[in-house]
């Protein structure tokens, strides 16, 4: 981690927070992808930071740190290839809210990264996930999801499950691919959804300018809760992409991005070389003509939508270490 710190300018992650994350990363064990969200309004200055694991021993591994019981029942599941757990979630995702409290006392929200073709199962899935996690399951939980699921619009797919466990209310985050711009309002008006569209209607709009697609970030529990997320793609990077520029232009005239927070967003994309002792390149496939790179990419900007709330503006920061053979690398690219 330490090799990014070139990189993350303080108008995105203040030294204070930069520090815990640092420290936090020390003590997880070893992973391959991860990542910061961070606050674009000038008045914002907290930061998450997620890991993404795709096994239980990493989770196994956590709990020599975290010695959580919820934690260990939910790996040993996920471990079991008879479960269905094991079959139907490809990956977890934590992500810890960076505060003031000791790294001890951190609680990360679990993330579940779904299979495809499992839409039918989510409400079951969900409640024995929550059973493992011993959270308490919301009376109406289950009906809400069954409507979430049989109001999909073809072609749309639930990515990710999350429990936000560092989080006071009992819901669960479903976060969905493949809706149209034009669907977004009837799906959430079909769901029970009850808010003013005016806002999110023109918000959409505007956003269908910049972004590839979305992804709908919502939480379920005895209702649907009134806080929306558009979380927004761009295939290619600012360097490759113009789109990029105009979309954080659109963000500060909006008030929702500072200019200083938008300079640093764009800095940030690039590739590093990780030179390590601790890693042996005869390790990896490419054997010793591998060369370790961590790149650095914007992976989304979600825009958050909450009635009798200003709208809000978060870019996910992603971080990923992969093996590469020198010639494929692109030329200038490393730094």
């Amino acid at each position: 981690m330490q090799i990014i710190n070139p990189y993350i300018y303080h108008q995105l992650v203040s030294p204070q927070f930069l520090s815990q994350i640092l420290a936090l990363s020390k003590i997880l064990p070893a992973f391959s992808y991860g990542g910061f969200e961070s606050h674009l309004g000038s008045k914002q200055s907290q930061v998450d930071f997620f890991v993404r694991y795709f096994s239980n021993q990493a989770i196994n591994d956590l709990l020599n740190y975290y010695q959580w019981e919820p934690l260990k029942n939910l790996a040993q599941e996920w471990a079991d290839i008879k479960s269905p757990l094991h079959q139907k979630f490809t990956d977890i995702w934590l992500e810890f809210d960076i505060n003031e409290q000791s790294l001890q006392r951190l609680i990360p929200g679990i993330f579940f990264t779904l299979n495809k073709q499992i839409d039918k199962n989510i409400p079951e899935l969900t409640q024995q996930a929550l059973r493992l996690l011993s959270r308490p399951i919301p009376s109406k939980l289950e009906s809400n999801l069954k409507l979430c699921v049989d109001c999909l619009p073809k072609g749309a797919s639930f990515l990710h499950i999350g429990i936000m466990l560092s989080r006071p209310h009992q819901a669960i985050r479903l976060d969905v691919a493949g809706i149209a711009f034009d669907r977004v309002l009837d799906y959430l008006r079909e769901i029970g959804w009850i808010a003013q569209t005016n806002r999110l209607r023109s918000l959409i709009a505007d956003l269908s300018n910049f972004a590839d697609h979305i992804h709908l970030a919502f939480d379920v529990g005895d209702t649907i809760f009134p806080r929306i997320g558009l979380e927004c793609f761009l295939k290619q990077q600012p360097k490759y992409e113009p789109r990029w520029q105009l979309f954080l232009d659109y963000l500060v005239k909006q008030e929702l991005c500072t200019p200083a927070k938008q300079n640093a967003l764009l800095s940030w994309p690039g590739f590093s070389q990780i030179k390590s002792n601790h890693v042996s390149r005869d390790d990896y496939i490419l054997g010793n003509k591998g060369i370790n790179i961590l790149g650095r990419s914007i992976s989304h900007i979600k825009i958050v939508e909450q009635p009798n709330f200003p709208l809000e503006a978060k870019a996910y920061l992603a971080i990923a270490q992969r093996w590469f053979e020198p010639d494929l690398l692109p030329e200038k690219e490393a730094n």
